[in-house]
């Protein structure tokens, strides 16, 4: 969009966008580990909600909260960084997204990866539904981040009775 396109824009427009671009420049100047850590964060919980290849609008807010909660983002920062991890998708293969869940693992402590081990089950069942490429996601994940196979499926299950109840 060139520039003097900028002018037919209400004020109500200009402002969001420009509220749209402080939050990106505040998420651009976070430290090099914090931003890898949120960046990671995302792109494990984009791998579990995608996992069936649709994110709906509740596993979106689910995974704004997480964000919120284990990465202590401001909501508005929490939003773009799952934005940006949906459209991307986690580019990159296999090998790549299972790299950012072993960095994961080395740089934070055994309880936070099971708070985020507890998310992923959250942000799969939020919409009532868990399917078993979800389950596949989060048992693969889960063994990335170090976890033995039996505590995932123990979190599955749990969460299995609950959506059935």
């Amino acid at each position: 969009m060139a520039p003097e396109e900028y002018d037919n824009w209400s004020s109500h427009e200009t402002m969001a966008v420009e509220t749209i671009r402080a939050e990106l420049r505040i998420l651009h100047e976070l430290d090099p580990s914090a931003s890898r850590l949120l960046e990671a964060l995302a792109c494990v919980l984009a791998r579990v909600a995608g996992a069936d290849d649709e994110i709906c609008d509740r596993e979106t807010v689910e995974m704004e909260g997480t964000l919120m909660r284990l990465a202590d983002l401001p909501p508005a920062q929490a939003v773009l960084a799952v934005e940006i991890a949906k459209q991307r998708a986690c580019l990159g293969g296999t090998g790549y997204k299972a790299a950012i869940s072993r960095d994961l693992r080395r740089r934070t402590d055994p309880r936070y990866r099971l708070q985020l081990l507890h998310s992923l089950v959250d942000v799969a069942c939020v919409d009532g539904d868990l399917c078993d490429l979800e389950v596949a996601a989060i048992l693969r994940i889960g063994a990335e981040l170090g976890f033995s196979r039996k505590l995932a499926e123990e979190l599955i299950e749990q969460s299995r009775r609950s959506i059935r109840a």
